[in-house]
């Protein structure tokens, strides 16, 4: 038996995902060896006291700026199509479909992101709760890293092996066609919002930029988000693969 081509986008996203399982390990190996650490991202303590620890968050905040701004710039080798159909370079129009109905495609698009929203919500509100409520100081500037370093490596187990959002609520193909591709950050840094801070409100300053552009986009232009109207993305013109199948 011939053996599964694996698709370059796939093995760039594999080993994404490597990296963020050990990004979460480092966080975790930090939390319990030096949980002092965390204390830079409060308020302007980036710029103060330095140990050759704080490299290590210094270094995951650029990774993590550098992502986000690489989602808002046109380019195919880098990110998926899932990422990049936002673009109108990455619209192809379907010459035999009919004509686009933009009111069923809002519908639809706002009904989805109101069952991801249904879930993100109540749970980025239990965040705040717990923040507020019960965390010591310490405890607290940990909880919104580990958060992140946690939904880090969940977002690429949804893209590559099993996504909730996809087969609970959006009943989507795939990533290709996902409505909340570029949600990602923007869910990653939602805790970030209650920990006043350069290092938490730059981060989750630009996710919110993101969610928001995706956002005007999806309204205004609906059909690059549809495979029935956008042939990009087409099962049949898939170069990413992410899926895995061949």
């Amino acid at each position: 038996m011939a053996a599964v081509k694996v698709s370059k986008m796939r093995k760039t996203y594999l080993m994404r995902f490597v990296f963020r399982c050990l990004v979460l390990v480092a966080l975790i190996l930090l939390c319990i060896c030096r949980p002092q650490t965390a204390e830079i991202i409060q308020g302007t303590a980036l710029f103060a006291e330095f140990h050759p620890a704080h490299l290590f968050l210094y270094f995951l905040w650029g990774v993590w700026m550098f992502d986000m701004l690489f989602q808002i710039v046109p380019g195919k080798r880098l990110f998926a199509m899932g990422s990049q159909k936002v673009f109108r370079r990455n619209y192809s129009p379907c010459q035999s479909c009919p004509d686009i109905d933009h009111k069923a495609l809002r519908k639809r698009y706002t009904k989805e992101g109101l069952k991801v929203w249904c879930f993100w919500g109540p749970l980025t509100l239990a965040f705040a709760l717990v923040w507020f409520l019960w965390l010591k100081p310490m405890e607290a500037y940990w909880f919104p890293l580990l958060f992140a370093g946690v939904f880090y490596v969940c977002d690429l187990i949804c893209v590559l092996f099993w996504c909730p959002f996809r087969v609970w609520m959006m009943k989507n193909r795939c990533c290709t066609t996902c409505r909340i591709f570029n949600w990602d950050h923007f869910m990653m840094f939602t805790p970030f919002l209650f920990v006043p801070g350069v290092y938490t409100w730059s981060l989750a300053g630009l996710a919110t930029v993101i969610y928001i552009i995706w956002e005007i986009q999806v309204y205004t232009h609906p059909e690059r988000f549809s495979d029935a109207y956008n042939q990009t993305l087409k099962c049949k013109n898939c170069a990413d693969r992410l899926c895995g199948r061949f």
